[in-house]
């Protein structure tokens, strides 16, 4: 009995360790996430939510950040990648995530920001199967969790950035900022790991919408 005692002792000191390194690794990539603005540094800081997702197994949010960050690379890249590619990349890790953590309100906000990045590359052919995507997967991230703020977020930014002349642009996406303000001012991720991004954006795209009506 004795001896049971301590293999379990020393089982549950290795699992705590192992738990402590998962969120340490996890919080440095977060902390180094919300401080970059370059392609280049998203796609190192993938590539490293990449390898702490291959080595744990069953923990979603890793293969998530990792394929949010690589959509991300895709909007501000300029230096001529295969966009498409890159969101191969992206989608492949979304579907992990999926597998590991399906129905996720989280996970379709993204997979609507990798359909977005799919209808920037060309717009003029793309924009009837992937705007419709997108749209889908944002009814279905606010359906999964009406409390979310990035499904608003992100639909307000794709109404932002439409030509006034097809009903787009700031007048018209200001209510869905308001209600992902709403949202982000009420809400609390699960835990310091899980998504709360879009927040400081959505503040600072209000101020400059507010400041010139």
């Amino acid at each position: 009995m004795i001896k049971f005692i301590i293999v379990l002792f020393a089982a549950v000191s290795l699992f705590a360790q192992d738990n402590d390194k998962y969120i340490t690794a996890m919080k440095d990539n977060l902390e180094k996430m919300n401080t970059s603005f370059s392609s280049a540094s998203f796609q190192q800081i993938a590539n490293s939510f990449e390898r702490i997702a291959k080595a744990e197994g069953d923990k979603w949010l890793p293969y998530y950040y990792a394929a949010y960050l690589l959509t991300l690379t895709t909007y501000i890249d300029s230096t001529g990648i295969d966009k498409d590619a890159v969101l191969d990349k992206a989608e492949e890790l979304l579907s992990l995530a999926d597998s590991l953590s399906p129905d996720n309100s989280e996970i379709y906000a993204v997979k609507a920001m990798i359909a977005q990045g799919r209808l920037i590359v060309d717009p003029q052919n793309r924009w009837m199967k992937y705007g419709q995507l997108f749209n889908n997967y944002i009814n279905k991230s606010k359906e999964l969790d009406p409390n979310n703020p990035r499904p608003d977020f992100l639909y307000a930014q794709n109404i932002m950035h439409t030509p006034e002349q097809f009903g787009g642009g700031k007048e018209k996406a200001l209510p869905h900022f308001k209600s992902a303000e709403g949202k982000y001012n009420n809400f609390k991720p699960e835990t310091e790991l899980h998504p709360d991004w879009g927040r400081e954006l959505t503040m600072e795209i209000l101020k400059d919408i507010e400041g010139n009506e």
